[in-house]
């Protein structure tokens, strides 16, 4: 199964190195806005990919509290795990991407977009690309009731507080079609 969720992230990918990939499935066996607390799947969530995703400190830490402000946000209630009405666990991947272009795009006078041979050139870009895929479970069959996948581009340069704010915002994007309960 975990080689099936890699293969997730891999399709995933997109060709800007900026900007923020989001999928979801909202395909419920059960509606979720009718349901009220959750509860994290002890020790079944899983890291990917470049060896030092194991060694980022509070990782774990920092993904859970980011899900857990979307679902308190929500008005989902964190419990005890045989009192949970959904089950979450996460799948994390770090992947080196590359992509390469050719540009020498540029804006005419009739405004459309041109391409002049002369103007063009290749551009190999390299970079991380890291993934966060979320299942909500069932907690009566371990069913997926809700997964999002979110991938961006990752910055190890950026300050610990600016990567903060981005996986924050990534995994609210993600939220976005999560219901609110009722």
């Amino acid at each position: 199964m975990a080689l099936m969720l890699m293969g997730s992230f891999l399709l995933v990918a997109c060709r800007s190195t900026t900007s923020i990939s989001v999928q979801t499935d909202s395909t419920i066996e059960a509606k979720i806005e009718r349901l009220s607390t959750y509860a994290w799947v002890p020790d079944a969530s899983t890291r990917q990919g470049k060896e030092r995703i194991n060694n980022i400190p509070e990782l774990d830490k920092l993904l859970k509290s980011a899900v857990e402000a979307q679902l308190n946000a929500r008005g989902y209630e964190k419990v005890g795990f045989d009192k949970a009405d959904m089950r979450l666990v996460y799948h994390v991947a770090l992947l080196d991407k590359s992509v390469d272009e050719q540009v020498g795009m540029y804006h005419s006078r009739t405004t459309e977009w041109s391409y002049d041979n002369a103007l063009a050139h290749n551009v190999h870009l390299e970079f991380e690309k890291g993934s966060f895929l979320l299942d909500v479970l069932n907690p009566e069959n371990d069913g997926v009731m809700w997964r999002g996948l979110v991938s961006t581009v990752v910055e190890p340069d950026k300050s610990l507080t600016k990567r903060r704010q981005k996986v924050y915002a990534s995994l609210a994007k993600m939220m976005k079609t999560f219901p609110f309960k009722k």
